[in-house]
């Protein structure tokens, strides 16, 4: 296992699998998988409404896949980069066939996971966080998800006072507009003799 940080004791000390356990643990909540036993359902049902995605944007999104961590099946950037028009019909169809039938490919649920220490120098299994690499057509299905379905659906104006997670969106920004809604509010409090 490798954590970017020279020599742990801690990871020479624990075995792979007590961290695989941990981990696991931490991440599966029955209650919240049974609050959402319906959405693929739901999906599969609306699934006429969905307008499929074209094999040309399936394309250029091959074409410009930046270089990323290959995930479980270890099918790295380049040969999506270029192999692009050869492998965009077969991608564009199992695209549109998962998102029809609102199922993921179980494949596309498998990661690696790297514990990462949180603390600088870790002591337990607790101060390690999980990154989990998925493979790059997971990370491009959902990428696409958002692109055609989710960013349409929620208006611009919904999102004034989201930062994070967004292309324009940024620390500073974040920053610069609590400043400002905290000036206008003191403006308001002197103006009001307050």
């Amino acid at each position: 296992m490798n954590t970017g940080t020279g020599n742990n004791q801690v990871l020479d000390t624990i075995p792979p699998n007590v961290f695989n356990r941990f981990f696991a643990n931490n991440s599966y909540d029955a209650a919240c998988l049974s609050d959402f036993a319906d959405v693929p359902q739901c999906i599969a049902g609306c699934s006429a409404e969905l307008h499929p995605i074209s094999e040309f944007v399936v394309e250029k999104q091959l074409r410009t896949l930046k270089n990323s961590s290959p995930g479980a099946d270890l099918i790295p950037a380049w040969v999506f980069r270029q192999c692009s028009y050869e492998l965009a019909y077969p991608v564009m169809k199992l695209f549109n066939m998962s998102f029809a039938e609102g199922q993921v490919p179980t494949e596309w649920r498998s990661a690696n996971v790297t514990p990462v220490p949180k603390v600088s120098k870790p002591s337990a299994i607790t101060d390690f966080r999980p990154v989990s690499v998925t493979p790059l057509l997971s990370r491009l299905a959902e990428r696409m998800i958002i692109k055609q379905y989710l960013e349409p659906a929620v208006g611009s104006e919904m999102l004034d006072d989201q930062y994070a997670f967004r292309p324009t969106g940024s620390t500073a920004a974040a920053l610069a507009c609590l400043m400002h809604r905290v000036t206008e509010c003191l403006e308001l409090a002197v103006m009001c003799g307050v």
